[in-house]
């Protein structure tokens, strides 16, 4: 079973460079560490020859497999962290003690992206409501339209806002369907006397 996924959406690598910064290689890889491993693996033929070795060993690890599998590979990670949810979990936590940066460079991303979609006249108190109902419930909230979608972006108002289950809503990551999302959006303008 594979248990490798590429996750595109993320913003930071292992070594905590920003991968709006760097960029990636064709492969998904973080440039920065891509040169720094080069130059280790350069300098090192006997390492060199374990990678190429390793590559032909694994041919299910490159992107072009993974992007044909890429339902069977998320249903095999969803279905390992069920059964490792405690490893898992370990692993995380150990990971965010040991790079802090990392995690206080994105927490800062996401109170100032957060920022610039508070409009003037946003509904605070609604919103304040919203918040205490759902965490009453042990529910998360969500926004219909993500802050930071990679296609559209939407504001932080109640209306965007929806009460989630904590795993509903570490499925639904950034995602959006745009059509729902354009009925949806249809619907609230109807109300509001504006369509």
């Amino acid at each position: 079973m594979v248990n490798l996924i590429r996750h595109p959406k993320k913003e930071f690598c292992s070594r905590g460079h920003e991968i709006a910064v760097v960029g990636r290689t064709k492969f998904g890889q973080c440039t920065a560490c891509k040169k720094i491993n080069d130059a280790k693996t350069n300098a090192n033929p006997e390492v060199k020859a374990k990678k190429k070795q390793w590559a032909e060993e694994h041919p299910d690890y490159w992107p072009s497999y993974r992007d044909e599998h890429n339902d069977e590979l998320l249903e095999a990670a969803h279905e390992y962290y069920e059964t490792n949810k405690e490893a898992c979990l370990a692993r995380m936590k150990k990971y965010n003690a040991e790079h802090p940066e990392v995690q206080n460079a994105l927490h800062t991303k996401y109170q100032t992206n957060r920022g610039l979609r508070v409009v003037a006249w946003s509904d605070l108190e609604n919103i304040k409501v919203i918040y205490a109902l759902a965490h009453s419930k042990g529910m998360e909230v969500d926004h219909y339209i993500p802050l930071q979608g990679d296609a559209v972006s939407g504001l932080h108002v109640s209306w965007n806002l929806k009460p989630l289950t904590p795993e509903e809503n570490r499925l639904k990551h950034n995602n959006i369907d745009l059509v729902e999302a354009s009925e949806w959006y249809g619907k609230i303008l109807k109300e509001a006397g504006l369509k």
